[in-house]
């Protein structure tokens, strides 16, 4: 039996009333085991497994680099689609995650990233939001009783699986647009040049004061994987998040 398509799936898991998953998951809504419950173990499990994205290459002799100018772009949550409104109906809150979403949407564009490794982070950055609120939320909440801050953890966790969920089922099209895009083929004896480069570039933009740094951390990739520089350029985003040009999403 084929997959099902990936617009049926998420027509499904958006469109399907909510508190009719409710009462199949009474301890509230675990979106893998809600999409198994629609799928079947087998066909849920082949579709993770079919659907393992494979890392941008170049003909022998290159090595895809990013490119400069770096333009990352987010609309955040509100990239992977429609949304269930967020409140007590659909029981879910994106706004604590927002960000998380951003750092996401921002990997997948760093020529070389790892979608999967890029998913493991997104869930872990989720998991920390939602758990240590009130402590980290950028939205006012120590006004709330304990009863109502634990109710907006629920809304926030329910958020982050139905975000897992869409990881998980995306495929590779997304990723390899991104990747298509903001990779560039470099011989190999450039390889060093051309990653000074833009590291250069980067902290020029975004932290002139921190240039210095740039040879070494150079030197620290040299001759390694390329996930190496990858994590690197990565962890820059991460304490540089105006790097990412967060966009408006569309309202209705």
């Amino acid at each position: 039996m084929a997959p099902v398509p990936l617009p049926l799936l998420l027509a499904v898991t958006c469109i399907f009333p909510f508190h009719a998953a409710y009462a199949q998951f009474p301890d509230g809504i675990d979106m893998e085991a809600f999409s198994k419950h629609l799928l079947g173990d087998h066909i849920f499990d082949k579709y993770k497994k079919d659907h393992i994205c494979p890392t941008s290459s170049c003909p022998s002799g290159y090595t895809p680099i990013t490119r400069w100018p770096l333009k990352l772009e987010s609309d955040g949550c509100a990239s992977v689609g429609a949304l269930p409104e967020p409140g007590e109906e659909s029981g879910m809150d994106f706004k604590h995650i927002e960000q998380c979403c951003h750092t996401k949407n921002a990997c997948i564009q760093l020529c070389g990233s790892d979608k999967q490794k890029c998913d493991a982070v997104f869930d872990e950055c989720m998991e920390e939001a939602c758990e240590s609120l009130p402590a980290n939320s950028q939205h006012v909440l120590e006004d709330m009783t304990e009863e109502e801050t634990e109710k907006e953890k629920e809304m926030c966790d329910r958020a982050r699986q139905l975000m897992i969920l869409y990881g998980q089922m995306s495929g590779c099209g997304p990723y390899d647009a991104h990747q298509s895009l903001h990779c560039e083929c470099v011989a190999k004896e450039k390889v060093d040049e051309k990653r000074e480069r833009v590291l250069t570039e980067f902290y020029k933009e975004y932290n002139p004061e921190s240039v210095n740094k740039v040879k070494g951390l150079v030197e620290k990739a040299k001759g390694k994987k390329r996930a190496v520089f990858n994590n690197i350029l990565m962890g820059l985003v991460k304490k540089y998040p105006a790097a990412i040009q967060k966009k408006m999403a569309k309202t209705k």
